[in-house]
């Protein structure tokens, strides 16, 4: 079961034509969750449906959730490798600059601890005879699927970053998924 770190009420801005950003008029939630998976992921549901339709998988320090402060009520997530950013605007019954910023420390606070529980591994994740080295068999003698993927992700970000469009983290995600697939036929 997932659980839920951060959630608040917020709509989307999306791109229109001529590079206008426009806001939608739908009711919100963007949340910080850890998921089955130990996984942050930054979300964004329709409040009226509940159906999650921005899912965002973060990595260590991928992230920032920033508050424009010109602009009241708006803010941006942005990856920082790609300065890919998401718009939103605060659907709170809140206006102060005070407020705003609260928000944004409350998400980047939680953005901050998944980049220190990603850089606190005990030992450097390095491939060797199949498992991340450190990693123990389990009860039954075979590896977790968690140190799989903890290994698809390692190859994949150590991979030509020319292969990678970006050389973005999720690119890296994504081929490390793409690596466990093939890898475990």
């Amino acid at each position: 079961m997932a659980r839920v770190l951060f959630q608040a009420k917020f709509g989307r801005i999306v791109p229109a034509a001529g590079g206008l950003m426009v806001p939608q008029r739908e009711r919100g939630v963007i949340q910080l969750i850890k998921d089955e998976d130990d996984c942050t992921r930054f979300q964004w549901f329709d409040a009226n449906t509940n159906k999650v339709e921005l899912d965002l998988l973060i990595f260590g320090e991928a992230a920032q959730f920033v508050n424009i402060p010109d602009k009241k009520g708006v803010f941006y997530l942005e990856f920082k490798e790609t300065n890919n950013r998401h718009l939103f605007w605060s659907q709170e019954a809140i206006s102060t600059p005070e407020s705003f910023a609260n928000i944004a420390r409350s998400v980047n606070d939680i953005l901050d601890e998944t980049a220190r529980s990603w850089s606190s591994q005990d030992e450097p994740m390095t491939p060797s005879s199949g498992v991340i080295e450190g990693d123990d068999e389990d009860d039954d003698g075979d590896y977790d699927d968690d140190d799989e993927l903890k290994e698809a992700i390692y190859l994949s970000m150590m991979a030509d970053p020319s292969k990678a469009v970006g050389n973005s983290v999720i690119e890296a995600f994504l081929n490390a998924l793409q690596f466990q697939i093939k890898n475990s036929k």
